[in-house]
């Protein structure tokens, strides 16, 4: 009777917890969306959200990179932790097939994944999701460690539902940007 008291009282605090966490996470998206609502330079959003996933996940590096489509390579819009210098060369690399495949991944263990391309970051675990709206990707946000990591699929679904909102606000001030540049009545250009 007392171990059937115990298990139950665990299974009360386990579920307080799931909750409290569902919580933070809504009000964290919740809050992101205020956020992107006052920012129009892409750059400015990309930043944004890297700056507000470093609350979210454990990360030595995250980055926002979005398909420069002249030159058909994903560029790095913002970044965290480390500067990194890597070459994203179209199909190839973990980031480059999660932007092509447009669908959300982990690796755990990205030096035994057939897909990875050495740069100047050593990474050891990787969660990506692609930018997507509809049926385009603008790019890929990446959440990375050097030391080993095991990213849950609860992780991803949070790292997809950031970058979701995230594709959307960077697609807005991009499309802002174009159009304030373009307007033959904007006064203010330089």
């Amino acid at each position: 009777m007392f171990s059937q008291l115990a298990y139950l009282e665990y299974e009360k605090k386990t579920l307080g917890r799931e909750a409290l966490d569902k919580y933070r996470e809504i009000t964290f998206l919740y809050n992101l969306t205020e956020k992107f609502a006052g920012n129009l330079e892409p750059k400015d959003v990309a930043q944004l959200l890297v700056d507000e996933a470093q609350k979210l996940f454990k990360a030595d590096n995250i980055s926002i990179m979005v398909r420069d489509e002249d030159k058909d390579v994903l560029e790095v819009m913002a970044v965290s932790g480390k500067e990194f210098d890597l070459d994203f060369m179209p199909g190839k690399g973990i980031v480059e097939s999660v932007y092509r495949a447009a669908k959300p991944e982990i690796v755990n263990d990205v030096l035994s994944d057939e897909r990875f391309c050495a740069g100047s970051i050593d990474e050891s675990s990787l969660m990506c999701a692609p930018l997507k709206i509809k049926n385009k990707v603008l790019g890929v946000i990446t959440v990375s460690n050097e030391e080993p990591t095991n990213y849950t699929a609860g992780d991803l679904k949070l790292l997809s539902a950031v970058a979701m909102q995230a594709a959307s606000a960077i697609e807005n001030a991009i499309l802002y940007s174009k159009l304030n540049t373009h307007d033959p009545y904007n006064h203010n250009r330089a």
